[in-house]
């Protein structure tokens, strides 16, 4: 087997492991197109408000705030603590098990001798993402 399939075989195992753990990713918090951006924002915003909040119990609520409130039909602090909580859980728990999987793959391939470890290797990274 040749160096080029060699490394067209890492190419498409890197890929099929960063496509399983964003599937990983995906059974923990929404994917679609920008949600990312949202989450991202919305966090910001619940920690912004927190902060206020406690400072200025008539702190502006910012508006992803207002909007979790307003879906759960709790208050803004309650909304906002409870953004924060999920960023948290998700960034202490399944994110970084998720990554290190990714990672621990990737690196994997890439030490890989032959199609035999690589196979071997995209087996053990797929596996391990499955169980997150």
């Amino acid at each position: 087997m040749s160096n080029r399939s060699i490394g067209a075989q890492r190419a498409l195992a890197v890929r099929a492991i960063d496509e399983a753990a964003g599937e990983a990713r995906g059974r923990h918090q929404t994917l679609s197109f920008g949600q990312a951006v949202v989450y991202a924002a919305k966090l910001a915003q619940a920690q912004a408000y927190t902060t206020a909040h406690a400072v200025d119990a008539g702190a502006a609520v910012p508006a992803y705030v207002a909007a979790e409130a307003a879906a759960v039909g709790g208050t803004a602090l309650a909304a906002a603590e409870a953004i924060v909580a999920a960023a948290a859980a998700f960034h202490a728990g399944p994110g970084p098990q998720i990554e290190q999987a990714r990672r621990a793959g990737k690196l994997a391939v890439q030490a890989a001798g032959d199609a035999d470890q690589i196979q071997a290797a995209v087996a053990d990274a797929l596996a391990a993402l499955q169980a997150i």
